[in-house]
Parts: structure tokens; C-alpha cells; sequence
């Protein structure tokens, strides 16, 4: 899950932020602590803007023995990415020293918590926030991370996503997204896939309206120009 502005970089898990909703119904100070490694290559290289991403490392059904090649195998072939990566920090910190990752691009931010596969997503946002799923979905929050990626429970990812990041204005719920080869040279993107069975047809509308908004963020030119007005009323009522 991710937001596609840009914010100014700041360390990540540093003190004990507060998760405050507008409406300042919920404000508590946030339960991890400030053991963080930094990383030395924070600056761009070239040209290139270095891209962060908040990785849970503990999540899915696997866990560190899945996310820790990949994660290595992702920051071998994309030398713009630098990682927040959240879980047990003797464990991830062994397992990354193992896979020979380059530590210089990765910040280990401890949790005590891991988000069950089959736990209740209201039960992982009230009884975990100190997990590793919740805490790198507030390092995009906080503006450290650009993005965040969890292989981990579905359910409580988008629960947590929703609660902690909110949603555009107008949108009831979030989607998964993927983007889908086609029979022609473009690629289409297809939401939502699964994670919401009893849509209403506003619903479906606001669907498309993510899609388009998505596609957009990421590739300024392109996007639906059709429903460029339509988004604009739809915001207004």
C-alpha cells in the first residue's frame, strides 16, 4: 500500500510517533521503540531519486526464510531502492547477514509483534500495533517510506492500510489492484480482486475511480481522460 507524494526523508522509527485520525478520536504514542540501524546511502545516485519502501519482514506464511532473499534479490537489481525493513532484530539482522545482503541500503526496525495469517483483522489493529504489518504501514504515513509491501495476512493489511493511510476523498474502501497483460501492447489494470464481496454499484463506481487515479500517479500521461470530469462530480456530491 502507498501514497504517491513525496515527503521530505526523515529517519525512520525515530522516538515514539503518535497515529492521530483527523477527527481525534484515537491518539495514543505508537509502542515501538527508537532501535533503528541507519543506513549510509540515504542520497540519490546520478540522476535518480533513491526510493524508499517499509517492508514487513515477518509477514506471510513463511516469513523471514521468503522476504529476506527476496528482499536481497530485489536491492541486487534495483540499486534506487533502499528498505525499511520491520520485524525481530536479531532474527532479520542474522538472516540478511546470511543472505549476503547489502546492509548499507536496509534499516532494521524492531518490532516485538507478527500479524497471524488467520488472525481477525479487527483484532490485528487493535492487539498489534507494535507488529511488524502496522509498522511499516506508518513509516508511509510518516513520509519515510514511499510505499509499503506485506506478504502477510490480507485481510488485516487492508484493514490496517485503511485506518492508517485513509483514502482518497470520496472512497468508502480500499481494492487490490494488479496490473494484467492484454491482448494488445498495453497492459490493463484490474480492481478489485478479491479482498471485498458485497460491492454496491457506488462502490464499483469509486473502483474505477482508484484505478484511474492510480494509473495516473504513476504515469502522468496516461489514465482515463474519461473519467477526469466524472471524478470531479463525483467529489462534489
Amino acid at each position: 500500500m502507498g501514497r504517491t507524494r513525496h515527503r521530505r526523508t526523515q529517519p525512520p522509527c525515530r522516538g515514539r510517533p503518535r497515529l492521530t485520525l483527523s477527527d481525534g478520536i484515537f491518539s495514543e504514542p505508537m509502542p515501538s521503540e527508537a532501535r533503528t540501524t541507519p543506513a549510509a546511502d540515504r542520497k540519490p545516485t546520478g540522476e535518480t531519486p533513491m526510493i524508499t519502501l517499509a517492508v514487513d519482514a515477518m509477514g506471510g506464511d513463511q516469513g523471514l526464510a521468503v522476504t529476506v532473499p527476496g528482499a536481497t534479490a530485489f536491492l541486487q537489481a534495483h540499486p534506487d531502492v533502499r528498505l525499511i525493513m520491520t520485524g525481530d532484530e536479531t532474527q532479520l539482522r542474522q538472516a540478511l547477514t546470511a543472505a549476503g545482503a547489502p546492509m548499507e541500503r536496509i534499516d532494521i526496525c524492531h518490532t516485538a509483534q507478527i500479524v497471524g495469517m488467520d488472525e481477525a483483522p479487527q483484532s490485528a489493529l487493535k492487539n498489534k500495533k507494535d507488529s511488524s504489518m502496522r509498522v511499516a504501514v506508518n513509516q508511509v504515513k510518516e513520509g519515510k517510506a514511499q510505499a509499503a509491501v506485506s506478504a502477510g495476512n490480507t485481510g488485516a493489511l487492508m484493514a490496517t492500510a485503511r485506518f492508517v493511510l485513509k483514502t482518497i476523498p470520496g472512497i468508502e474502501r480500499p481494492a487490490i489492484a494488479k496490473f494484467l497483460p492484454s491482448d494488445s501492447e498495453h497492459v490493463a489494470l484490474a480492481l478489485d480482486l478479491g479482498a471485498n464481496v458485497d460491492c454496491t454499484p457506488e462502490q464499483l463506481v469509486q473502483f474505477a475511480i482508484i484505478g484511474s487515479e492510480l494509473v495516473h500517479a504513476l504515469h502522468p500521461e496516461k489514465g482515463s481522460p474519461a473519467c477526469r470530469p466524472f471524478e470531479r462530480w463525483y467529489r462534489r456530491h
